[in-house]
């Protein structure tokens, strides 16, 4: 009898923005089963460059975020490998990698998102509607290691 390998498939996402040292980087954040793969969209505010989108189009200002939903939504049905394909900046974060996950939410509908590896950490702001959608993917794929809190 062989084994039935189960294919790695993106089952959530989100998008969110993580400051930089001049202006801020407009990220897509996907969850498998296995991974968090943080896929660069735009960079954006002071001395920002416009750099090509995921599929080729410029995304800068307002534009790239009118766009932002339909891009979440065409590249969750890509393979994982072909999101981090689509750009050299593109990266995966294994989940045993990570040593804590905090979502606290502000003010305005916005939630910080504070992601703690072994060797880095990344803060990201996102939707609160948006973390509301993935909160219970989040919770079975981290356990102990998310929390949430309102501030």
């Amino acid at each position: 009898m062989g084994l039935i390998s189960e294919e790695e498939v993106v089952l959530g996402g989100l998008e969110g923005n993580a400051r930089l040292e001049f202006g801020s980087e407009r990220l897509l954040i996907f969850l498998t089963g296995k991974r968090m793969i943080l896929a660069h969209r735009a960079k954006i505010g002071r001395g920002s460059m416009t750099l090509s989108s995921l599929f080729g189009k410029l995304a800068t200002g307002v534009d790239g975020v009118m766009k932002g939903g339909q891009e979440l939504g065409k590249l969750a049905g890509m393979k994982p490998d072909e999101i981090l394909g689509l750009d050299p900046g593109n990266f995966a974060i294994k989940y045993g990698d990570i040593v804590g996950l905090e979502v606290k939410k502000m003010d305005r509908g916005v939630s910080n998102i504070v992601l703690v590896e072994k060797d880095r950490k990344i803060v990201l702001s996102v939707s609160s509607i948006a973390v509301d959608g993935v909160k219970g993917l989040l919770e079975g794929l981290l356990g102990e290691k998310v929390s949430f809190r309102a501030t």
